[in-house]
C-alpha cells in the first residue's frame, strides 16, 4: 500500500494505531481501520485538502462515492466505521473540532441519490429529535435509532415519492417496512416499527398530521430469547483472579467495574455513566440514571464496596468528585493540563475489559457486560429473593421483564419441583 502524502498524517495515523491498540480493539480491526485512513490521506480528495485535519464534509462523500463502485456495501459500510472512528478519536485530541463523518449515509438502507433530505423533513426530523430528548426523556442510543428510522423512511424510494413525511400513507409505509423482511429478524423490524410508531403518533399530537399510518400496522412476532448468564464460581473467577500484565490504577479500575456490574447488576450505561460523586461511602449506596433518565439507587454488596474503595484511594485528589468514576486513559495525546489526559470509560471500553477478563480468568464461555447483570439476577432467584425485589435492583419498569429470569434459573426449578410436585417426594419406607 502506498504510504500517506505527508509526515503530519504518517503521524496521526501512527497515534491512531497506537490508541486503537490500547484500547484492545482486535489486530484485524486495527488494520482495517488503519488502512481506511491511509486510503483517504493519499486520495485526490485527500492530497486537495492538504492533509487530514483539513478534509470536510463534502470531501469525505466525495470519497465515499468513488469508492461505491469498486466496494461491496459491507466495505463501504465499515470504511465509513473506521473513518468515524479516527475523526471522534482526533476530536478528542483536540486536533479538530468538527466530525465530517456525522450523518454520513448509511451504505445499507441508503443509495447516493436518496442520502439528502428535502428541508421540511429536516426541521421535522429535528422537532422529533428535540421532542424524545426533552419531553421523552429517552436514552441517546434510543434516540438515535429512532431518528435513523425515519430519516431511513424519508430517504426511502416511498418517501421520496410520497413528497415527504407528512405525506406517506400506510401502504408506502408497509412497502418500506416490507423491504426489510428477509434481511433483518423480527426484534430489528420491530424496533423500525417502533421508531415510525413514535413519530407519526408524536405527529398526530402535534397537528402536523390528521392520521397515523401505523395505527393498524401488527409488527412481527419477535423470538423470544431467555437472558444468558455465568455461574457464580465462574463470576468469582471473572472478578478475583489477578492480572499481572496490567498496570495497578487499571487492574483496580477493571475490578470496581466488575464488581458493580455483576454486584449491583448495573447496565454498562450506568456504569460508565457514574460520576465519583454519585457513590455514597457512608450509606455504601450508588447513585444510578437509567433507561429514561430514570434515576435509582442501588445498594453496594460489601466486597463490591470494597473494590470501587480500593479503586478511589488510588485517584484521591482535589476536584475528583467531578469526574467520571471510571476513566481512560488517551494514548499519545499531548496537553498541557495532564488530567485532560483521561476521559470517559466508553461502553465499548468496559466490553473490552469483560472480554480481556474472560481470557485471563480462563472462562471459556462468551460473556459481555450486560451477561453479569443476567447473573446478578438469576442468581439472586437462586438465592430465593423475591420478584418485586430483583425489579427494584434492576430499574425494570414492568415486572414481565424481570420474569424472564424465572426460566433461566434451573437450580430454582428444579428445587420448587422437588418442594411442591407430590411425585418428586420419596416415598416412606
Amino acid at each position: 500500500m502506498t504510504e500517506p502524502r505527508t509526515t503530519a498524517d504518517e503521524r496521526l495515523i501512527a497515534e491512531f494505531r497506537h490508541q486503537l491498540q490500547a484500547e484492545r480493539f482486535s489486530p484485524h480491526t486495527v488494520s482495517a481501520y488503519v488502512r481506511d485512513v491511509e486510503g483517504l490521506a493519499r486520495s485526490d480528495r485527500g492530497i486537495q485538502a492538504g492533509g487530514l485535519d483539513r478534509i470536510d464534509r463534502s470531501a469525505f462523500l466525495a470519497h465515499l462515492e468513488g469508492l461505491r463502485g469498486s466496494c461491496k456495501e459491507l466495505s463501504l459500510k465499515r470504511t465509513t466505521q473506521g473513518l468515524r472512528c479516527f475523526f471522534r478519536f482526533r476530536i478528542r485530541c483536540g486536533g479538530r473540532k468538527d466530525d465530517p463523518t456525522r450523518r454520513s449515509p448509511d451504505p445499507e438502507t441508503e443509495k447516493p441519490h436518496q442520502s439528502r433530505l428535502t428541508t421540511g423533513d429536516e426541521l421535522l426530523i429535528e422537532e422529533f429529535r428535540r421532542h424524545l430528548k426533552a419531553e421523552r426523556g429517552l436514552s441517546t442510543h434510543t434516540v438515535r435509532a429512532y431518528v435513523a428510522e425515519v430519516e431511513g423512511l424519508a430517504s426511502s424510494e416511498g418517501g421520496i415519492r410520497a413528497g415527504g413525511l407528512d405525506r406517506i400513507d400506510a401502504l408506502a409505509l408497509r412497502t418500506h417496512l416490507a423491504s426489510f423482511h428477509a434481511s433483518l429478524c423480527g426484534s430489528s423490524r420491530n424496533r423500525k416499527l417502533a421508531g415510525l410508531r413514535c413519530f407519526f403518533r408524536f405527529r398526530v399530537r402535534s397537528g402536523g398530521r390528521s392520521d397515523d399510518p401505523t395505527e393498524r400496522l401488527p409488527g412481527p412476532k419477535a423470538e423470544r430469547r431467555l437472558p444468558s448468564s455465568l455461574g457464580a464460581d465462574e463470576c468469582e473467577r471473572l472478578i478475583e483472579d489477578p492480572a499481572p500484565k496490567r498496570a495497578p490504577l487499571l487492574e483496580a479500575r477493571d475490578r470496581a467495574l466488575l464488581d458493580l456490574l455483576y454486584g449491583a447488576g448495573l447496565r454498562v450505561s450506568e456504569a460508565v455513566g457514574l460520576d465519583v460523586r454519585d457513590f455514597d461511602p457512608v450509606s455504601r449506596v450508588v447513585r444510578v440514571r437509567g433507561k429514561g433518565n430514570k434515576e435509582r439507587v442501588v445498594p453496594v454488596p460489601a466486597r463490591s464496596f470494597e473494590s470501587v474503595e480500593a479503586y478511589l484511594e488510588m485517584r484521591r485528589q482535589r476536584g475528583i468528585l467531578a469526574e467520571p468514576l471510571f476513566r481512560n486513559k488517551l494514548v499519545n495525546c499531548p496537553k498541557k493540563n495532564k488530567k485532560k489526559d483521561w476521559r470517559r470509560l466508553s461502553e465499548r471500553g468496559a466490553f473490552e475489559v469483560v472480554r480481556r477478563r474472560l481470557d485471563e480468568a480462563g472462562v471459556k464461555r462468551k460473556a459481555s457486560p450486560h451477561t453479569l447483570r443476567h447473573s446478578f439476577a438469576t442468581h439472586l432467584l437462586d438465592a430465593d429473593a423475591d420478584l418485586r425485589s430483583i425489579q427494584d435492583l434492576l430499574g425494570h419498569e414492568r415486572l414481565t421483564t424481570t420474569q424472564r429470569y424465572t426460566h433461566v434459573s434451573g437450580e430454582r426449578l428444579a428445587r420448587v419441583y422437588r418442594q411442591a410436585h407430590p411425585r418428586a417426594r420419596t416415598r416412606r419406607g
